[in-house]
């Protein structure tokens, strides 16, 4: 029951929260590391990829990152450790990086916390920031919308590690130039 009340606890504060307050959320994804493997619990270091547009409000200086289980459950801040960094590409026709040109223009922060993990099958690790991009044309009002990515772990056998994506995420493709597009997934193991 004390996990019934931790769940019920973690989902008010994932929901109930107001991080941020203007649209520029444009994408996430998350990744993890195992870095250590011990009898009763795993250390992983996870990253968390946030990319923002350049016309909303400032990037999040941290995250916050809910990990449940049938086992545990906890919530840890996890802190901005590289960025900004202008993902998209220049074109003939663009001008300056994140100037208030025509383009959707991307930045990509980067965060990390190494957390420990109790063995167990059914880990889930959830990140969300609110106000997803107002240039999003598929969802109703999607700067009141929170943009969440989550990661499923089971280390109860293996201390295993996720895939990571070496490529950015957002395929622009300038007139009059030569264009393939792969995502640069790589899984270590």
């Amino acid at each position: 029951m004390k996990y019934f009340y931790r769940h019920i606890c973690f989902f008010l504060l994932l929901f109930c929260t107001n991080n941020l307050v203007a649209s520029h959320a444009g994408g996430m994804d998350i990744s993890y590391e195992c870095v250590s493997q011990q009898s009763t619990f795993d250390l992983y270091k996870i990253k968390i990829k946030f990319y923002r547009d350049c016309s909303g409000s400032p990037a999040p200086g941290d995250i916050d990152l809910i990990y449940t289980s049938s086992c545990n459950s906890d919530m840890v801040v996890v802190s901005q450790t590289a960025g900004p960094v202008y993902i998209t590409p220049t074109c003939t026709q663009s001008g300056t990086p994140c100037s208030g040109g025509s383009l959707v223009e991307l930045e990509e922060y980067e965060y990390e916390k190494i957390i420990s993990l109790d063995k167990c099958s059914d880990w889930v690790l959830t990140a969300c920031v609110n106000n997803r991009n107002i240039a999003i044309t598929t969802i109703v009002n999607p700067s009141n919308q929170p943009l969440c990515v989550q990661a499923e772990i089971n280390n109860l056998t293996f201390c295993n590690n996720s895939p990571d994506f070496t490529e950015y995420p957002t395929p622009y493709i300038c007139a009059n130039q030569s264009f393939c597009f792969n995502n640069g997934a790589v899984d270590i193991e």
